[in-house]
This record gives C-alpha cells, structure tokens and sequence, in this order.
C-alpha cells in the first residue's frame, strides 16, 4: 500500500507543478484558461492531499507530531497560497513574479524537507 500511495503522491506532485507553471504562462500571456485548466488542477490538488493524508496514515507520521511532516504542511499551504496569488495577479506585475518566486521557494523547502527529513 505504501508504494501505490508514494508513487501516487510523486506524479500527482509533477503534475501540480507542471500545471502552475503552464496555467502562470497561458496568465501571463493573457491567453484563456480552457475548462480543462480551470478544473483539473483542482481534482489534482485534492488528490495530492488525500495521497498525503494516506502516506501519513500508513507510515504512522502525523503533523505536529513529527517536526518534518508539520513543515512541508506548511511549506504546501503557503504553495497553493502564492499559487493562487500569481494566477490571479495582473498578468507580468510585480506582484504576480514576487507570488511564483514565493511559491517555487515553498515547493523547493518541501521537497528538500521530504526528502531529507530533516528541519531547518
């Protein structure tokens, strides 16, 4: 179980990524978001959250009990924060870049933290 659970929880977080970065091009460049990318990042979001909550269950590693799961908690909070931040910007201001290097400093720390186990 544990396997399906991680190999689940990495795609549907290369999927995440890829996603905010072509939905933050098709805003910046002031191109339609087709339905599609109105809706799946959702669905892939929640995904990504149950497959966490999953791998927590299964390891038996729960936030505020083991110091490196509560950071990348906060780590992915603040990511869909600054994610939602940049796309609703206003396409190629300060505000929108200053958001996506906000979210990608986010997504780097959690990733650093899940594969280290470690905390800062």
């Amino acid at each position: 179980m544990y396997m399906a659970f991680k190999h689940s929880h990495l795609t549907l977080v290369i999927l995440s990524i890829a996603l905010f970065y072509i939905r933050l091009f098709m805003v910046a460049n002031e191109r339609p978001l087709n339905k599609f990318f109105k809706i799946y990042p959702h669905i892939n979001d929640t995904l990504l959250l149950a497959t966490a909550i999953g791998l927590s269950i299964t390891l038996q590693q729960y936030p505020f009990v083991h110091g490196w799961i509560t950071v990348k908690l906060f780590c992915v909070i603040g990511y869909f924060f600054f994610v939602f931040k940049a796309l609703k910007a206003s396409p190629k201001s300060r505000c929108q870049w200053v958001a996506t290097g906000a979210a990608t400093t986010c997504l780097v720390v959690a990733m650093f933290t899940a594969f280290s186990k470690l905390i800062f």
